[in-house]
């Protein structure tokens, strides 16, 4: 990805320099480097043009933030469950609906995300009404269904961190929960 500041010293420009080169407000350079605005159209071709590169070659020049760490922080946003009833799918579904439109692999990896924490949530669900129902008419032994919601939610946000970690370390991939692999 190239980026409007590396550019700009590539070249040797100081953003005054630039500023008189392109006829672009240095207001405006400042937002385009800085990450606050993605140049488009007129901007776009004086940019090119004082800095002498064609415009097919410019790819977004908006500083994003490192898409290791995007692609991560769908998982890691899980843990928001452990905290907020139900956080642990609103906060990756309002990640998603925000950046989806960002990369396919954002689209992709937060509807997986968000698929596999309303299939741990309903089930999880359908185990507190069993355990609720046994103990209401005096069922013995229901205890077990109490560990076990307890061991779901430990290898749910266990493998969520992994995950989050994994995706840090390796680079762009979508980790893919054991057993709950949904294709496009």
């Amino acid at each position: 990805m190239i980026k409007l500041k590396e550019l700009r010293v590539q070249k040797g420009y100081s953003q005054e320099e630039l500023c008189e080169r392109s006829g672009i407000s240095i207001r405006t350079i400042q937002r385009v480097e800085k990450g606050g605005s993605e140049p488009r159209g007129t901007t776009r071709q004086l940019l090119c043009q004082a800095l002498d590169i064609p415009v097919e070659d410019l790819h977004d020049l908006a500083v994003l933030p490192d898409e290791k760490t995007v692609d991560g922080m769908s998982y890691i946003l899980v843990l928001v469950g452990i905290v907020v009833p139900l956080g642990n799918i609103i906060a990756p579904l309002i990640f998603w609906i925000n950046n989806r439109k960002k990369s396919l692999e954002i689209l992709t990896l937060g509807k997986h995300v968000v698929y596999n924490q309303i299939i741990y949530t309903l089930l999880s669900i359908v185990l507190v009404v069993t355990y609720v129902i046994g103990k209401i008419n005096h069922v013995e032994n229901m205890d077990y269904l109490m560990l076990t919601i307890l061991f779901l939610g430990i290898v749910n946000y266990g493998i969520s961190v992994y995950a989050y970690f994994s995706i840090e370390r390796e680079g762009n991939k979508i980790f893919y929960y054991p057993l709950f692999k949904k294709e496009r």
